[in-house]
């Protein structure tokens, strides 16, 4: 079996949790039935930990160009770039 590299989130999010990973990590209860993450931003603790996760998954957030961005992701490539890049000027007019 190969070892696969983590998975890094696809946007840099402002309040991203990636530098942080090692310490939710280790916070994490030792099972749970479904995760939730309703600010999920860049993602950077969903992807860490979707590996191991047997009862699924929720994730949300209230920026609707995000979440477009993400369901591309899983179903069209090159939609999710298109998104990727309507995200990107949404955020350079906002100052981010």
């Amino acid at each position: 079996m190969t070892d696969l590299k983590p998975t890094r989130p696809v946007v840099k999010w402002l309040g991203g949790k990636t530098s942080l990973l090692p310490e939710l990590i280790a916070a994490m209860p030792p099972s749970w039935n479904r995760y939730h993450e309703p600010f999920c931003g860049g993602a950077a603790l969903y992807l860490a930990l979707w590996p191991t996760l047997t009862g699924g998954a929720a994730l949300s957030d209230a920026c609707e160009p995000l979440i477009r961005a993400y369901q591309a992701l899983r179903f069209d490539a090159e939609e999710a770039i298109d998104h990727l890049y309507i995200l990107t000027k949404h955020h350079t007019k906002r100052g981010f």
